[in-house]
């Protein structure tokens, strides 16, 4: 098994390779597709050091406000503070 060290220096040599590719003309990639292609090394990365056990998974993202409930709630609340309910 790769070491921490190991799998960032093959990303590392991926993502020098393709700027330097990139910076050179020498890719044909436009920036979009650059950038794209930048992003997949580094999140692939990542992924990798996750697996091997390198890094902690993200936290998964708190829940979200139920907004719509929320209105109905302070539309009650206006509604009895000035005496329609």
């Amino acid at each position: 098994m790769e070491t921490q060290k190991e799998i960032e220096a093959r990303y590392k040599q991926q993502h020098n390779k393709l700027t330097k590719s990139y910076y050179s003309g020498k890719s044909g990639l436009t920036k979009d597709e650059f950038d794209a292609q930048h992003a997949k090394i580094w999140g692939d990365m990542e992924a990798e050091l996750i697996a091997n056990g390198f890094r902690e998974a993200p936290k998964p993202p708190e829940p979200t406000r139920d907004l719509i409930q929320e209105i109905d709630d302070l539309k009650a609340r206006v509604g009895k503070i000035e005496g329609r309910t």
